[in-house]
Order: structure tokens, then sequence, then C-alpha cells
């Protein structure tokens, strides 16, 4: 307080502070390490609630330790992008070890309310009426104590790789030291592997930089199915690495699954047989098991549920007579018949004067032109004689011979 008083400040001004593990870059069980995005690069950020402001790079503040920074700097206004959120921050500008930006209590109050995981690193909040959860990267499984050694970011990936696109203009191709430099450099990224596998199949994804390079995806063997989740995951992430066994082999590289249990699966203990079997499989390459969300494995979750089309034959089986073929020929070589059709043969019933209805008689109409030239036909029935034709479909015709 006297401090305060000799240097004019308010009663009420609070210092920014930051922890000591945080400016070490050692671990907090009450912290979370995020990835990411700052002016188009990918940034490692501690969320520590043990520092009062937000930092990064050099500036005049206050350790918890009491140690006077000198150079002060604030960076104001700095867009943060976490998931699919910007978040704007004035960062504290301080050197830094492990971490590119701790965002602190500054941060944190804005947010409120929280919920917050330290044993799954998964914390969710609100912002503008949209529910915002971010997944942190575990730093438990003792495999590399330095999360900046897991993650090599390169960034300006454009730049880097600048001489070997020139290379591919036609008749340019030279190779240089340049292009030898930017070939290594690329080779050095670090690939994330996505996989889920489900009842139906196996999905995995293959990323640098958080974008997709390939996909695999493989319908599951029916002696798999039946087996438990864990199972079917180990299943799938084993033939994954092994269907891209050169570009894991020799390298770093992290596993992204939606089972908590396979983070642990070089640690474990007790396993049966098949378990030992698949794991052996592994144990020549090294990576790191991290956990993601469910829900938020979209990629791998889909190509593993992707549809596949059941193979079927349909056959219909039927007689096939020859009678009906062997009927329209003689239809064709018959004269007989080929004259009857052309001659469109027509018949009237008649109903003579002076006989009967019941003496009506079918009589070709040709015939009845050629004996009597004048005779007349009648469509309706005369009232009071005449007769009808009563069967269906039949015209009713009348004759009167003059």
């Amino acid at each position: 307080m006297d401090e305060q008083r000799k240097k004019g400040l308010c009663f009420n001004y609070l210092p920014p502070e930051i922890s000591l593990h945080a400016i070490t870059g050692t671990c907090n069980p009450q912290s979370m390490h995020l990835l990411g995005c700052w002016k188009g690069n990918q940034v490692l950020i501690l969320v520590d609630s043990g520092s009062t402001h937000n930092f990064v790079s050099v500036s005049k503040v206050n350790v918890a330790n009491g140690e006077q920074l000198r150079n002060p700097e604030i960076c104001k206004g700095a867009p943060i992008e976490l998931g699919f959120t910007i978040f704007t921050v004035d960062l504290f500008v301080l050197q830094l070890t492990g971490f590119d930006i701790i965002l602190g209590v500054n941060w944190l109050t804005r947010l409120a309310p929280i919920l917050w995981d330290f044993n799954l690193m998964w914390m969710s909040f609100f912002v503008e009426g949209k529910q915002v959860e971010l997944n942190g990267i575990n730093s438990r499984s003792g495999m590399q104590p330095n999360l900046h050694s897991l993650l090599p970011f390169v960034f300006n990936y454009g730049t880097i790789a600048a001489p070997l696109t020139a290379k591919l203009r036609k008749n340019y191709f030279q190779w240089t030291g340049d292009a030898i430099k930017a070939f290594e450099t690329l080779k050095t990224l670090m690939f994330v592997l996505e996989c889920d596998a489900s009842d139906i199949g196996i999905g995995v994804v293959l990323l640098q930089e958080n974008k997709p390079v390939a996909f695999f995806s493989r319908a599951m063997a029916a002696r798999h199915v039946s087996l438990p989740a864990y199972e079917k995951k180990l299943i799938g992430l084993v033939k994954a690495i092994k269907h891209w066994q050169p570009y894991l082999w020799g390298k770093k590289f992290m596993v992204r699954t939606d089972h908590y249990i396979l983070k642990f699966l070089l640690e474990q203990h007790s396993l049966s047989s098949p378990q030992q079997h698949r794991v052996s499989k592994l144990l020549p390459f090294y990576f790191i098991v991290e956990y993601k969300v469910g829900k938020s494995n979209t990629v791998a979750d889909a190509l593993s549920r992707r549809d596949v089309d059941q193979n079927c034959l349909l056959a219909l089986s039927m007689p096939q007579l020859d009678l009906f073929d062997e009927i329209r020929q003689e239809q064709q070589r018959s004269l007989e018949i080929q004259q009857l059709i052309s001659a469109e043969k027509k018949e009237l019933l008649v109903h003579w004067t002076q006989s009967s209805p019941a003496d009506a008689s079918w009589e070709k109409v040709q015939d009845m032109l050629d004996h009597y030239p004048n005779f007349k036909l009648e469509d309706k029935l005369p009232k009071g004689t005449g007769s009808i034709d009563t069967r269906p479909l039949q015209v009713y015709t009348h004759y009167t011979h003059n």
C-alpha cells in the first residue's frame, strides 16, 4: 500500500501478475493448454487461473516473486481465435518459455459462468448466447514433458514452400539449396491422426497444421462387430498407422480419439492376448494420444459411418416357350391366313323379313353386297318389329329386301 502511495497509484489498482509456472513453462494442475490462431498463425495458449492478465512476449509486469521486468508494452485488441470463436483481448508483452500466449483471470471473468473439467481438460461457456466448448491438450502422459517440443509448428507455409512451388513451372526445374531446405522443412511438420470406429467401419483423417491431408476408411470386419468399443477403436488406430506408415515412421505424431481410455494405451498393464498383439504393432512408432470430445470429432466419425452398398444379385427365372413363335411364323407363311387378313372380312347379324328374330343369322358383308346390291341396314330397332341381338358388343342390323 505504501509503495502504491509513493507511485501515486489508486488503492484499487492491481498490477498485472503472472504465476511462476506460466513464465517458466512448467505444468500446473489448474491450467489448460489450448491450440489457437492469431494473425493466421497457430499459437500454443495457456489458460491460467493463477495469472491476473493476458500476456505475450516482453513487458513490465510484476511477477509473483516480486521481480521487476522492464520494457513495458501492451498489445490492445488482439483477435485470438479459439475453435470457431474470435476473442478480442489485451496482451501484455512478456518473455515467455513454452507458451505463446497466456490467458489469465482477466479473460476468464468475461466468460463467466464457466464449466471447467481439469481431468478431461475441457471447458464450456456461452458467448452471446452461443455455447462454446474448448478441448485442451493434456500433458500428463509423460511421453514428452514440454508441449512445445511436441508441436513443432512451422508458420507461413506459402513462403516456406515457395522454392518448391517455383520448380513446377515449365522448363524451370533447378534443385537448389533453397529447394532442399524447403523440402526438409515441410517434412518436419507434425502429423495428426483423428480416428473413429463404429459397427459399420473405420474412419481416419490425416492432418497437418489442422488441415486435412488424406482420408482413410474401411468397413468393419464381421468378426469384429461384436467387440467392445475399445477394441474397435484400437483396431482402427492400428490399421490407420500401418496404412500411413511411410509418413509416420521415425517421426513424432499425435493421435486424437474420442475414446478416453485409449489416451493411456501405452500405460496399461492388463491386456488381453489380442490387445497385446495389436499394441505390439504400435511400439516402433513414436506418438502421443490426445482425447477429443466425440461430437467435435466430426470428420473421422462421418468416415466411420459412411454408407456401404451391400452386394446383391436379383434373378428372375421363367420357362421360355417356342409355341408362340411357331404360331407367328406359321401365320406369316400361310397364304390362306394372309388372304383373310387382307380381305378384312366383316359379318353382320341379319334379321330376315318375314322371319322370326330367332332365325337371324350372321352373314358376310361382301356376300350380301354380291347377292343383294340394294339391301339396307338400319342401326336402330324399328318400333313393334325387328329383333335385338342380346350378345355383348354386337351390332344389331335389320335387313329389308325390296
